[in-house]
């Protein structure tokens, strides 16, 4: 140690003389903590401007799929499908046995309120050798339920040679068959336009349950009902060009008449006058008459007519 060094030891202080520690007195008490200095002034800003943008981040990992949903509600039931066509469809067969009279009937297996396809066919020949190839058949079909229609039918006649080589004729018949019963008889009467004799009147008959809608049924119905006004308005036609044409005769015949008596003025040729003129009279009536008639069919007509439009 250097002189003059102090010491504290045991509680007392010592300085050093050179050779000795000389005892200096006790060591003080700790003196108490001074007060809490004041705040230092606030720093002067940073010179240094905003720092760059950071780099963009890297992309995150996928996350882990999310669990199912729930089930769904059950939909609603679809529309109901329209009826299918008979896989099978249902056939009746039968021979046409034809009696004196020409005329066949068949007991059907029919369904009221169903539809058939008719089909027949008919052979026969001329019992006078002289009319062979010549006879104008026709076939007339008949239920016994009133309320049964035959519709769109088709005859179709033709002449050929039979296996013994004799002439024969033929009429094929197809239409449609809405029967109003069940388990009807249908008549068939084969017919000759001049009542020609015929021989040996065969057939068969083919029954066909086929798929029409009402609406189809409806439309043909309609269709046979104009046919049939049609038929009306040609009659009522062929009427009045009848009456029309015998008017234009009584009238010539009257003026003649006239002219025969203006000449002679003989009694008798006054009768023929008279004569003419009731029948130009009476030929005016029926004119007038069939007028009204071909007037009310050719309504009837229109009247079909305009239901079909609307159908």
């Amino acid at each position: 140690p250097a002189v003059g060094d102090l010491y504290a030891a045991g509680g007392m202080i010592y300085i050093w003389s050179g050779t000795n520690f000389i005892p200096q007195g006790a060591v003080g008490v700790e003196g108490a903590t001074g007060a809490t200095g004041a705040a230092g002034a606030n720093g002067a800003p940073g010179g240094g401007g905003a720092g760059a943008p950071g780099a963009a981040g890297g992309s995150g990992a996928t996350g882990a799929a999310g669990s199912a949903g729930a089930t769904g509600a059950t939909g609603a039931a679809g529309a109901a499908g329209t009826a299918g066509s008979d896989a099978i469809p249902s056939l009746q067969k039968a021979p046409l046995l034809f009696d004196s009279k020409n005329q066949a009937v068949v007991k059907t297996t029919s369904v009221a309120g169903k539809a058939y396809s008719i089909s027949f066919t008919v052979q026969t020949r001329a019992a006078n050798i002289a009319d062979a190839s010549k006879l104008a058949l026709n076939a007339a079909l008949s239920a016994t339920n009133a309320n049964t229609k035959f519709a769109q039918l088709l005859i179709v006649p033709s002449t050929g040679l039979n296996s013994r080589g004799q002439v024969v004729q033929t009429l094929q018949v197809t239409g449609l068959y809405l029967p109003g019963s069940d388990n009807e008889k249908i008549n068939i009467a084969l017919t000759e336009a001049k009542a020609k004799p015929v021989s040996g009147v065969v057939g068969n008959m083919t029954l066909t349950l086929v798929n029409v809608t009402q609406l189809d049924r409806d439309r043909i119905l309609l269709n046979e009902e104009l046919e049939a006004a049609i038929d009306k308005v040609d009659t009522a036609r062929v009427a009045r060009d009848s009456a029309n044409t015998a008017l234009v005769a009584a009238n010539k015949k009257y003026k003649s008449a006239l002219a025969t008596y203006n000449k002679s003025k003989n009694t008798k040729n006054q009768t023929a006058v008279r004569s003419a003129q009731t029948q130009v009279k009476n030929w005016t009536t029926k004119l007038a008459a069939a007028n009204v008639v071909l007037k009310s069919a050719l309504a009837a007509q229109d009247v079909v007519a305009n239901k079909i439009s609307n159908a």
